[in-house]
């Protein structure tokens, strides 16, 4: 399936589904260079945490939808970890000669 949408109707589903005010736009056709400009005029000056009384809530505004996101994320991190850590049960349990335990490494 593919979806057709303008890069102005992207960003206005982006704005109002994440927060997220600017977004970078690539295809099979964009070159490098016109890529590479588009990321440099989207990146800002660093900021520098000196401070830790601040905290991450108050430095960055994080609309709902952005925390559900990160629930989301969190989760999948941690169902993530509890497969690799079973994978890795399993792979040395002994129970697996090296050409197994390589072919089973190599699909996960």
């Amino acid at each position: 399936d593919t979806v057709k949408w303008t890069e102005d109707d992207f960003k206005k589903r982006l704005s109002k589904e994440l927060g997220f005010k600017t977004a970078v736009f690539s295809g099979l056709h964009t070159s490098r260079e016109k890529l590479q400009k588009d990321i440099l005029e989207e990146c800002k000056q660093p900021l520098i945490l000196q401070s830790m009384k601040i905290t991450f809530l108050k430095l960055f505004k994080i609309n709902d939808n952005n925390l559900k996101i990160i629930r989301c994320v969190n989760r999948e991190v941690e169902n993530f970890k509890k497969i690799k850590d079973k994978f890795y049960e399993i792979e040395n349990s002994g129970r697996f000669g090296q050409k197994d335990q390589i072919d089973m490494m190599f699909a996960f």
